[in-house]
């Protein structure tokens, strides 16, 4: 719904000067209409209402302001974890999970933690494997009082992949229909590939997000992903990352992390003594992601915005849009610095060396 919203505001304010006489019953209230709006879950129906906002003879100061402080209305959910079957745009029907704390009020602006699973392109988990493995934000979400999202992916929807992409933003969507959410305190975080898929947003889409959590996750991933990494985009968002010893590819990540450190870019990683294990991290990681959770806010309008796409596809953050690319003979060579897989080759071999009557033939 947000970003129908934004499309509603940009075609709405233009609207507003224009305003003509109404055609509206009396009894249709500005809170109907802009509800009808708040609503529209395509591009016909937000066409539909603002075209009935317009019609409506609405004063432009109050159209302004509900469009400031959002819809109005929320369900008071009860406490606890909320389970949901949600149709994802490529027609599959995929399970999430909702934690909503005690103090949860539909009143206040809540903080929003989104969490993703490792191991996606493999197996689907069952509802059962998925809470007892992820339910280890409970304890710190009902003690700080933030919701925790936690969709499930699988091979046809990778976080580094534009359908996994499409997912998380229609959940946001889902989720801030059903509760009042903050949208400057919407985080991203998640553990192995779900940690690196936390990292492909950053790369390619951070608008929405106030942050980032990769655990135990590898900024090399995002490379698999359709397009181009820019180190220089994840200076738009802080992260908070972690990695463990004991994993196999922990050299590489501590090359990866140096760099991006000599990029200037604002990530905060620790080095645990731990395995590749969530058991093991979460109790270094918890209080550590909750105080980052509680300090980081997000400006949706900096001053200062640094960006680099090669499509268009990716080519939106904060208030730069890029809908149009193209060169000509005047352009001057630019270093183009981006994260990308080698497909090395190993070869493998046997051969065989007679040794007599006796021994035969030795590998």
């Amino acid at each position: 719904m947000k970003r129908l919203h934004r499309v509603a505001i940009a075609i709405l304010v233009l609207a507003l000067p224009t305003l003509t006489a109404c055609t509206q019953a009396p009894s249709v209230t500005l809170e109907t209409l802009m509800s009808d709006l708040f609503a529209a879950e395509n591009a016909a129906s937000v066409s539909s209402a603002i075209n009935s906002i317009i019609v409506a003879d609405a004063n432009p100061t109050l159209v302004a302001q509900a469009l400031r402080t959002g819809p109005t209305s929320f369900e008071d959910l009860e406490s606890g974890w909320h389970v949901y079957e949600f149709v994802c745009q490529d027609g599959i029907t995929r399970t999430i999970h909702l934690f909503i704390p005690s103090s949860y009020d539909p009143a206040t602006p809540q903080t929003l933690l989104v969490s993703l699973h490792g191991a996606v392109d493999q197996k689907a988990y069952t509802i059962e494997e998925f809470v007892s493995r992820y339910s280890m934000w409970e304890s710190v979400a009902e003690r700080d009082g933030f919701i925790v999202l936690m969709p499930h992916g699988d091979r046809d929807a990778t976080w580094w992949s534009e359908n996994g992409r499409q997912y998380l933003h229609d959940l946001l969507t889902w989720t801030k229909r059903l509760c009042r959410i903050d949208d400057n305190k919407v985080f991203l975080g998640g553990f192995s590939d779900g940690a690196s898929g936390s990292y492909w947003m950053a790369f390619h889409d951070p608008t929405a997000w106030a942050g980032f959590i990769p655990i135990y996750g590898s900024v090399s991933v995002p490379g698999r992903g359709p397009y181009a990494c820019y180190p220089s985009n994840l200076r738009n968002r802080p992260i908070l990352a972690c990695n463990g010893l004991g994993e196999p590819y922990v050299r590489a990540e501590t090359s990866f992390i140096t760099q991006l450190w000599s990029y200037r870019i604002p990530i905060q990683w620790t080095l645990h003594q731990t395995e590749h294990n969530l058991a093991q991290t979460m109790p270094y990681e918890r209080d550590r992601s909750a105080a980052f959770i509680a300090r980081i806010v997000r400006n949706p309008f900096p001053s200062t915005v640094e960006w680099r796409t090669a499509t268009i596809e990716t080519g939106r953050c904060d208030w730069i849009c890029i809908d149009a690319i193209a060169s000509d003979a005047t352009d001057q060579r630019w270093e183009d610095i981006n994260l990308g897989w080698e497909q090395e080759v190993v070869h493998l071999g046997a051969g065989l060396q007679y040794r007599g009557v006796d021994r035969g033939f030795e590998v």
